[in-house]
């Protein structure tokens, strides 16, 4: 039996092959690194993150006119939930406003804006009163701040 002679491939169907393997090989890293890569994120700097976001619909709900009592509630709220979805910080039930201020700023969120905040949320939740311009003035430059802060 005789063999027959394999016909030699043009060096253009080569680079060819190689390059689409080397398009399949990188396109396979990507999504490797995409997939991995946020979790490789320090904890506190997705909670920074996370954090913001709430910041930033606080300001969006004021800025849409919503009533600053539910706005600051809803915040804090929000951001304790947050901290205990990252289990960074754990707000248990009975800590006060003051005692999650101080969990905050360990966090290295900006102290003025947070005691601010914190102070708010004690008048709008435990008060009766309702907010006059001014504190709505106050939250607002607040919430900015600690949201330029992340």
């Amino acid at each position: 039996m005789e063999l027959l002679p394999v016909p030699e491939r043009p060096l253009w169907a080569t680079w060819l092959a190689s390059g689409v393997l080397a398009l399949l090989l990188a396109g396979l890293v990507f999504g490797i690194g995409r997939y991995v890569w946020p979790t490789l994120a320090p904890p506190e700097e997705t909670t920074l993150r996370e954090l913001g976001r709430e910041v930033q619909a606080a300001l969006d709900d004021l800025e849409a006119g919503e009533d600053l009592h539910d706005v600051i509630i809803r915040c804090y709220v929000e951001m304790g939930r947050v901290l205990a979805e990252s289990r960074a910080i754990e707000r248990p039930q009975g800590m006060t406003p003051h005692e999650f201020e101080e969990q905050l700023l360990a966090l290295g969120l900006p102290s003025a804006p947070v005691s601010q905040l914190t102070r708010l949320f004690e008048a709008t939740r435990y008060g009766r009163q309702t907010a006059d311009p001014a504190q709505q003035q106050a939250a607002v430059a607040a919430l900015q701040t600690i949201a330029e802060a992340i």
